[in-house]
């Protein structure tokens, strides 16, 4: 018979305050050395990459960010009411592959993109 693993468990936080002191926690440089500097820094490209650009290449938000909301997010989330959220599909990821920006954006987005395990260029599921 196979042991279960005991994992504390985690209060859902219920309002924003709550979710930012966890985030503060998590990044804390002190007290969670169980957290890796690569858990942080994934983290961190996540976050950095969520806003998307205002401007630049039409069609580069939809993507990269929408992709990386629905990646984090999913489809059913309450995000959709205050941010577009797409699945990958061909045409997101050809725009990726001839996408040519080379700036402070497209680096984040695709440290976020292998932060989550999602391919440039291939369709993510």
């Amino acid at each position: 018979m196979k042991t279960q693993k005991h994992r504390p468990r985690i209060n859902r936080p219920r309002t924003a305050d709550e979710v930012f002191k966890i985030l503060r926690e998590f990044m804390a440089c002190r007290g969670l050395e169980t957290i890796s500097e690569r858990e942080r820094e994934r983290l961190w490209d996540v976050l950095s990459a969520l806003r998307g650009p205002d401007n630049g290449p039409a069609g580069s938000k939809s993507a990269t960010t929408m992709v990386i909301r629905h990646a984090v997010f999913g489809m059913n989330s309450k995000v959709e009411r205050y941010a577009d959220v797409a699945s990958d599909d061909a045409g997101r990821r050809d725009f990726r592959i001839t996408m040519y920006m080379l700036n402070h954006f497209e680096e984040h987005v695709r440290w976020a993109f292998q932060s989550l395990g999602l391919k440039w260029d291939e369709i993510n599921q």
